[in-house]
């Protein structure tokens, strides 16, 4: 069974499902009510998720009895996971618009603004930054990006998976990096200009996330 052979390991196998199972998932999150971007971006974590050696927990093949097609089964997984989506966005926004109302402080030494948000609401804020950056990256490079980094995933692996050369490989995750990057930055920008992180603090931050 295709699914045995990715929970074993096999690359291969995973590229395959998802090759045979994207299109259909991704057509059943937009019928949901899912925009381009979240569909594109749940799926990139999605299929993450289905390499083995993550959090069992997370990988949703690990579950799957063979009882229904796997792209049914894969299907209520990402639905389930986009409703999930739609309900903790709501509630970071409501939490992070009510204290981007407080107005932000003038320094008595300087005369300058300053940012008035909390360390809780700076961790929510970069969340939410992070979730912006990853929408607007191409679903490859958010899949690529996630095998590789959290998951341990080989350039040489992924070369084989995206049947590309390696270095090519190597260039798409240091684009990719570079990318998420600047729309994180200017995410942060955009939602309170005053606050002043360096990117070394943004990365610490966010893994307290």
């Amino acid at each position: 069974m295709l699914v045995e052979r990715v929970l074993d390991g096999d690359a291969e196998a995973l590229a395959r499902l998802r090759t045979e199972c994207d299109a259909y998932l991704r057509l059943t999150l937009l019928a949901r009510g899912a925009s381009e971007t979240e569909a594109d971006d749940l799926l990139a974590d999605l299929w993450g998720d289905c390499v083995p050696g993550g959090d069992a927990g997370q990988n949703p093949l690990t579950r799957y009895n063979g009882r229904i097609l796997a792209r049914t089964w894969l299907a209520h997984a990402a639905t389930n996971r986009f409703l999930d989506y739609k309900r903790r966005q709501t509630r970071q926004r409501q939490f992070l618009t009510g204290q981007l109302k407080q107005a932000p402080p003038t320094s008595e030494a300087t005369g300058t603004r300053t940012s008035s948000l909390t360390e809780d609401t700076v961790v929510i804020l970069l969340r939410e930054s992070v979730d912006h950056a990853f929408r607007n990256c191409p679903a490859d490079t958010q899949l690529m990006l996630r095998l590789f980094h959290g998951h341990q995933i080989t350039q040489r692996q992924l070369a084989r998976m995206w049947h590309w050369h390696p270095s090519k490989i190597c260039r798409a995750l240091e684009e990719g990096r570079e990318q998420l990057e600047s729309e994180i930055r200017k995410k942060i920008k955009e939602t309170d200009p005053w606050l002043e992180l360096s990117w070394e603090d943004v990365v610490e931050l966010c893994g307290n996330c």
